[in-house]
C-alpha cells in the first residue's frame, strides 16, 4: 500500500470524492485516516464539506506541483545594487 502525500489529489474509490489530501490521523489501533478537502463547489457556489476516509481506498489522480524554494544567501531581499551609489557633491 502506497502512503498518501498530503498536497496530492486524491479519489476515494467507494464514493467517488475528488480532493487535495490536508491532513492525516493516525489511530491507536493502526487505522490511519485522510482529511480530504474537495476542489468542486456545490451548484449554488458554496463549499462542499471536507470528507475522511481510510487511506487504502484513495487513489491518486495527480501529483502537486514541486515549489522551488530559494537559498537564503543571508542578504536583504529585494533589487541588488550592482555598484554603489554616487556620492557626488553639488
Amino acid at each position: 500500500m502506497k502512503k498518501v502525500k498530503l498536497g496530492n489529489t486524491y479519489k476515494d474509490s467507494i464514493s467517488g470524492f475528488i480532493g487535495v489530501a490536508t491532513a492525516r490521523a493516525t489511530y491507536l489501533y493502526g487505522c490511519v485516516r485522510i482529511l480530504i478537502t474537495p476542489i468542486a463547489l456545490k451548484k449554488d457556489g458554496d463549499f462542499l464539506p471536507d470528507c475522511w476516509f481510510d487511506e487504502a481506498q484513495l487513489v491518486a489522480v495527480r501529483q502537486s506541483k514541486k515549489i522551488n524554494k530559494k537559498k537564503n544567501t543571508g542578504q536583504p531581499a529585494g533589487p541588488g545594487r550592482s555598484t554603489p551609489p554616487s556620492r557626488d557633491p553639488i
